[in-house]
């Protein structure tokens, strides 16, 4: 009887330490392994990173096929209540050009009963197409913040240009030089 139970205690120790084991093993896969949200939104992401780049496309086609082809007028206002409705008039025309392959475009990050050209809607944005990092601040050890003075202050091109596809919208962009083209150039400000 004594040896009966010395085996009923080995076998329930065993089964509590394999429970342990896999209580310890689920906890760390659950922490090392990316949660379905942010899996969701990566994707979502991946997808509004597509068509934004496809829309810049069609934009620099656009320009390249007609130079004298202007989206905005002069006095444009991005934040102006009529806005998105001139926004998406320039994705009609570039779809209908045969430059963009719909101009239903959206946001996947975006519910899509929030998206639209109405009041109180999410559209597209018009902004500055910046390439890499535009606060023009210098770094050589220390943070220097950047001080605009008109008296040692000059701008001056530069023969250097970043050409490295990591900072385009699309592949072969060349967004510092000139649009498909293999030379660069930039802005270069001395102080």
């Amino acid at each position: 009887m004594v040896g009966t139970m010395k085996k009923n205690n080995r076998a329930g120790t065993v089964i509590l330490l394999l429970l342990i084991l896999l209580s310890i093993g689920a906890i760390i896969a659950q922490q090392i392994g990316p949660s379905e949200e942010i899996l969701n939104r990566r994707l979502a992401e991946a997808g509004l990173n597509t068509d934004i780049s496809q829309i810049r496309e069609a934009f620099d086609l656009m320009k390249i096929a007609s130079h004298t082809w202007q989206p905005w007028e002069e006095n444009f206002d991005p934040d102006h209540a009529d806005a998105p409705a001139s926004i998406a008039k320039v994705l009609e025309t570039l779809k209908t050009e045969g430059f963009l392959r719909s101009s239903d475009i959206y946001d996947s990050t975006t519910r899509k009963h929030l998206w639209g050209t109405g009041a109180g809607k999410q559209f597209w944005q018009a902004s500055v197409n910046l390439a890499s990092n535009s606060s023009f601040q210098i770094y050589t050890g220390e943070a220097r913040t950047w001080d605009w003075s008109q008296t040692d202050t000059t701008a001056a091109t530069d023969s250097f240009f970043l050409n490295e596809q990591s900072v385009d919208d699309y592949p072969f962009q060349n967004k510092l030089g000139e649009s498909a083209g293999k030379s660069g150039f930039s802005l270069k400000i001395i102080r």
